[in-house]
C-alpha cells in the first residue's frame, strides 16, 4: 500500500514537507511531491513525528487501573493483583490486551514488548490491532518443581504454535524476576532462548529487597546470578534496573544487554531509588524506554513517559544538559532499532512507523518541535498513526474500536461485579 501525506511539519526538520510511503518504507520526503498513492492524508495543522516503542508493559493489566493504587510493591502484588489475575480468562485477557492496544495505538505507539499470562489472547489480540509487539511467554515457578516443569511445557506449546508465525511479533521468553523463577526454570529459558534466537524480557533489581534476597539465598546479586545462569545476552530485556552498582553495570555493557527505563512505575510504588542512566550510558548500555503496566502507570502514554523520564534524571544529576529532547526521543524509539528497524529520524528509507499530532495550543509555537514532543504533548493529541505503512488510525479513530470498548466493560463487570 502507498500512502502520501501532504502538507505536513517534519518534527526533525521544523518545515513543511510531503511525505510518500511504500511498501512498509518512507520512500520520498520533498515539497510539493506530484505522486500517485493509494491513499492520501490531508497533513495540514499536523505534525510528524516517530511513533513510539514501549518496552515493558504488561497490557492487559489495563483491566486493573486504579484498582489498587498507593500500596508498597509487595503488599500490591500479594494481596491485590496475584489475586485478581488468579480470576482472569482467556478472553478476559483478549479484551485486556486489545483495550491496551487500542489506549497505545491512540496516544501513538506502535510497538510494546509485552509479558502476561494467557497468551494465546494476547497474541490473538495484537495480530488484530495490526500492532508491532515482543510476547513473551510469561514464566512463574515459584520455586515448586512441579510448577516448573509446567511452565516448561506450556512455553514449547506455544513457541510451537506461534513462533515465526507473524513478522510483526515476536515471540519470546518471559521469566518473571529471581524471586519467583527458580535456578532450573531461569536456565530453560536461557537454553531456549539461544535455541531460537529471541528474547527475554525480565524484571531486575526493581527494589532493595530483592537484591539482599538474591545475594542471602544465591551468594550473587541480581545481575551475576542471571549471568551465570546464562541469561544476560543482547537479546535480554531488563525491566527497571535501579539497584544496580559499577560493576553490574559493566557486566550490562559486556554483555550489550538492554536496560529498560519506567520512570513512573518505579515512582509511584516507591521502589526506592532511580536507574543510573547517566552510568549506563556512559558504558554504552543500550536503554529503551516503557511504562509498566497500566495497573501501576496508570496509563499506556508513552508521551507522558518521555517527559518524566527527562525531568527525573535530569533532578537526579543535577544537569538541566542531560538527558536533551532528542537523546530522550531515541530512547522511547530504541525498541524498533533493537527490532532491527529504522525509525526515529523520519528519513528516507526508514521503516514507516510514524505519527500525526494535532497542531494543539498545548505544542504551540514551534520553536522546537522536539523539544515539544517531549516537554509539552500530551498522547491524546495523536491524531493518525502508521505502523508498518498501514493506517491503524485517522482522524483520532482506530476501526472497531466501539466493539473493543463494549466488551471491555463486559469483562470488568464480569470481574469485579460492576452494576
Amino acid at each position: 500500500m502507498s500512502i502520501l501525506i501532504k502538507n505536513v511539519l517534519h518534527s526533525f526538520r521544523n518545515e513543511k514537507v510531503d511525505i510518500f510511503v511504500n511498501n512498509g518504507k518512507i520512500e520520498k520526503i520533498e515539497k510539493n511531491l506530484n505522486l500517485q498513492a493509494d491513499k492520501v492524508i490531508d497533513g495540514t495543522d499536523k505534525v510528524l513525528y516517530p511513533a513510539l516503542s514501549n518496552m515493558h508493559t504488561h497490557a492487559a493489566m489495563v483491566l486493573f487501573k486504579g484498582y489498587a493504587d498507593d500500596l508498597k510493591l509487595m503488599e500490591w502484588l500479594q494481596t491485590k493483583i496475584w489475586p485478581i489475575e488468579s480470576k482472569l480468562t482467556e478472553e478476559d485477557v483478549y479484551w485486556g490486551t486489545k483495550f491496551a492496544c487500542l489506549e497505545m495505538i491512540k496516544t501513538g505507539t506502535t510497538l510494546f514488548n509485552d509479558m502476561y499470562w494467557h497468551f494465546d489472547g494476547c497474541y490473538k489480540a495484537v495480530e488484530e490491532m495490526g500492532m508491532r509487539a515482543i510476547l513473551n511467554a510469561v514464566m512463574i515457578d515459584m520455586f515448586d518443581e512441579e510448577r516448573q516443569k509446567f511452565n516448561e511445557k506450556r512455553t514449547l506449546e506455544i513457541f510451537d504454535r506461534y513462533f515465526n508465525k507473524n513478522p510483526l511479533i515476536k515471540v519470546g521468553l518471559g521469566p518473571h524476576a529471581v524471586y519467583t523463577v527458580s535456578a532450573k526454570g531461569l536456565k530453560f529459558a536461557a537454553e531456549l532462548r539461544e535455541e531460537k534466537d529471541t528474547f527475554i524480557h525480565i524484571h531486575l533489581s526493581e527494589t532493595l529487597t530483592e537484591v539482599e534476597d538474591c545475594v542471602k539465598k544465591c551468594g550473587k546479586r541480581p545481575p551475576e546470578y542471571l549471568d551465570e545462569l546464562g541469561v544476560l545476552t543482547d537479546k535480554t530485556l531488563l525491566a527497571h534496573c535501579i539497584w544496580l552498582n559499577p560493576s553490574e553495570i559493566e557486566l550490562l555493557a559486556k554483555r550489550n544487554s538492554i536496560a529498560v527505563h519506567t520512570p513512573v512505575s518505579n515512582m509511584k510504588l516507591a521502589v526506592g531509588g532511580i536507574m543510573p542512566k547517566r552510568e549506563l550510558r556512559e558504558h554504552n548500555v543500550r536503554i529503551c524506554l516503557g511504562t509498566d503496566g497500566a495497573a501501576s502507570n496508570n496509563n499506556l502514554d508513552m508521551t507522558e513517559e518521555m517527559k518524566i523520564s527527562a525531568i527525573l534524571q535530569k533532578w537526579r544529576n543535577n544537569d538541566a544538559e542531560m538527558p536533551n529532547a532528542y537523546d530522550v526521543v531515541h530512547r522511547a524509539t530504541e525498541g524498533f532499532r533493537v527490532l532491527g528497524l529504522k525509525v526515529g529520524k523520519l528519513e528516507e528509507g526508514d521503516t514507516a512507523d510514524f505519527i500525526l499530532m494535532k497542531m494543539h495550543e498545548i505544542i504551540t509555537p514551534m520553536h522546537n518541535p522536539v523539544s515539544n514532543f517531549v516537554y509539552a504533548a500530551s498522547g491524546t493529541l495523536t491524531d493518525t498513526v502508521i505502523c508498518n505503512g498501514r493506517v491503524l488510525m485517522e482522524n483520532g479513530y482506530v476501526e472497531g474500536e466501539e466493539e473493543i470498548k463494549e466488551n471491555f466493560f463486559k469483562t470488568l463487570n464480569r470481574l469485579f461485579n460492576l452494576t
